[in-house]
């Protein structure tokens, strides 16, 4: 009787090869939801990012609105205008921290009757507002104090873009502003509390590039008079 040969052992597979079809198709199916998890968690992110940013807005718009709508009496005190200036650049550091300052005090005492906290909110706008208009160079601000006639002078000047002409007349309206992510307020609140001290305010090109905007406030007793 004849005999059957044994059929020979199966071949291992040979190493480097390429897997079975199942497990290909598996791997494939997961990097597949890998990247779709990544566009997932990128587009969660911009989104949250797209969020944040609008409720800042509003957060400002409303603080900004109320500022405007809801500013406190005035309440002016004895002061000199050069030394509320220094003070305020004194106490602020985020505002070294984003700009170049120089400042130049009078060289004579600028007696004012100011609200030093309302008169803070003014210069903490105009220096504000310069920053925002230099973007996304580095802002560099001259402050200076003077004395003319019956006034004293405050001038704040950027080297930034500069205001279009046909924006100059409306500046200080409420509401109106040149900046994408701008409220309109903020030179409205100036105005406003220049007013309520019974100043002035203006707003023009900066020779050399930028804008100045120039506050001019009535003088008052020198500091150190009083009733003999």
């Amino acid at each position: 009787m004849a005999h059957l040969a044994a059929p020979p052992p199966p071949s291992p597979p040979e190493r480097g090869g390429s897997p079975p079809a199942p497990l290909s198709r598996e791997a494939g199916e997961a990097q597949g939801e890998a990247a779709a998890d990544a566009e997932f968690d990128r587009l969660l992110r911009d989104a949250g990012e797209i969020v944040r940013e609008e409720v800042s807005t509003l957060r400002r718009l409303t603080e900004d609105f109320s500022a405007f709508a809801k500013l406190p009496e005035v309440r002016p005190e004895p002061a000199d205008l050069s030394e509320v200036v220094a003070e305020f650049l004194r106490t602020s550091p985020q505002l070294s921290e984003e700009a170049e300052v120089t400042f130049a005090a009078a060289g004579e005492p600028c007696p004012v009757a100011l609200d030093r906290t309302l008169f803070r909110r003014a210069l903490a706008n105009l220096t504000k507002n310069a920053v925002e208009a230099s973007r996304p160079a580095r802002a560099r601000l001259d402050l200076a104090v003077r004395r003319q006639g019956g006034r004293a002078l405050l001038t704040v000047a950027d080297r930034g873009p500069g205001i279009p002409p046909a924006a100059l007349p409306r500046v200080f309206d409420p509401y109106f502003t040149t900046k994408q992510d701008g409220t309109g307020l903020g030179l409205a609140i100036v105005k406003k509390i220049v007013l309520q001290h019974g100043g002035e305010i203006a707003a023009s090109p900066r020779t050399g590039g930028g804008a100045a905007f120039e506050v001019r406030l009535p003088l008052a007793a020198p500091l150190d008079s009083g009733p003999k």
